[in-house]
């Protein structure tokens, strides 16, 4: 294939993927040195891909799907019931090739100090967040829950809000989430919309038990 004998030339490759849904990465993840999921990115699609490329633009963007490693480990997405049970397959693992919310950057943007305020009718999320490169760039930060109680199996986690902010070389900001206390309704398995007893909130590596009160 095509692909192969590029690879022969010993030249650096970078795959832009042009498309409508995920494909199979297998072959272009072992070949190509770097992956653009461009999915169809309309009239100024072409300007902005080679932008990225020659690095004029930094990359923010967060996959909108789990990427499947192949079409044999459908159906795979984030928000999978916390059963009891295998997630891998027999031949691979249950995980997908990159999950939702995956994205890179030409930065390095780390997280720390998550902390966890309960107001009467709302949590308030904190976490500091640090850009470690050498370039201006953007980073979108996602907040997921995994809620606890009822007689229903919870979701592994679920978003609930997010949040993109621009930061110089070497910044640091404080970003703070909202959280009305909706968020923390499910349904229970006799159809009646309960609040969780408990909920973990993550964000990036970082996470926190705390019992509700709101």
């Amino acid at each position: 294939m095509l692909l192969k004998q590029l690879k022969a030339l010993g030249k650096p490759i970078a795959c832009v993927m042009v498309q409508g849904r995920p494909y199979d990465l297998t072959l272009v993840n072992e070949l190509a040195d770097a992956v653009l999921i461009a999915w169809f990115p309309g009239q100024q699609g072409g300007r902005a891909i080679a932008e990225t490329l020659v690095g004029l633009n930094n990359p923010s963007g967060k996959l909108s799907v789990s990427y499947p490693r192949n079409t044999q480990q459908l159906p795979v997405y984030y928000y999978q019931r916390d059963a009891a049970k295998q997630d891998d397959y027999y031949d691979e693992v249950g995980q997908p090739l990159y999950p939702f919310g995956y994205g890179l950057s030409y930065d390095q943007f780390d997280y720390r100090q998550l902390a966890v305020k309960q107001m009467v009718d709302k949590l308030v999320v904190t976490v500091k967040v640090k850009n470690n490169g050498q370039f201006v760039g953007q980073e979108s930060s996602l907040l997921f829950v995994k809620l606890t109680g009822g007689a229903v199996i919870q979701r592994t986690k679920l978003l609930k809000a997010f949040q993109k902010n621009a930061f110089q070389p070497g910044e640091e900001k404080s970003i703070t989430f909202e959280l009305p206390a909706a968020d923390f309704n499910y349904m229970d398995i006799d159809n009646q919309v309960k609040r969780a007893q408990a909920a973990t909130i993550m964000v990036a590596d970082l996470a926190e038990k705390i019992t509700l009160s709101i």
